[in-house]
Formats: C-alpha cells, sequence, structure tokens
C-alpha cells in the first residue's frame, strides 16, 4: 500500500523503510533484544497461492546482530 520510502516508528525502535518494485526493504540502526514485530499493508490483486520467503534483518553498524522472520502461505480465492 504504501508507495513512499522513510523513516517509521515501531514500538521501541525507529527504522528506514524503502520502497521499490521488487519489494521492501527495512534499514535499522539497532535492534533491541527480545521480541520486536515490523508490519506493513499489501494489496493481492489476482487469485491464487503466494509463499513469502523468510526476512532477514541485520543491523547496518553490527551484522553480527541479525534477526528472521518466519514464512507462511496465503491462499486467495
Amino acid at each position: 500500500m504504501d508507495a513512499l520510502s522513510g523513516y517509521e516508528n515501531a514500538n521501541r525502535f525507529r527504522y528506514y523503510k524503502s520502497v521499490s518494485d521488487a519489494g521492501i526493504r527495512f534499514f535499522i540502526e539497532s535492534i533491541p533484544s527480545g521480541s520486536s514485530e515490523i508490519s506493513y499493508e499489501t494489496v493481492i490483486s489476482q487469485k491464487g497461492i503466494f509463499y513469502n520467503g523468510i526476512a532477514e534483518l541485520q543491523c547496518m553498524y553490527r551484522p553480527d546482530m541479525k534477526a528472521y522472520s518466519n514464512s507462511f502461505t496465503l491462499k486467495v480465492e
């Protein structure tokens, strides 16, 4: 849904969201310990089964600090 890139705030951290035709990239300066969530809306314009891949979150200045998401399947009828 969002077509603009820019800074956004989650519950406990601030990140930069870069929107392009190929997808959305998130850039975060620090990853707080524990569980955090970034969410965004998408629009599906046709029927089918869609799969998302596992997302990786990596700190810009500390590449050894990483986080990963779950993947899921979405069926649109």
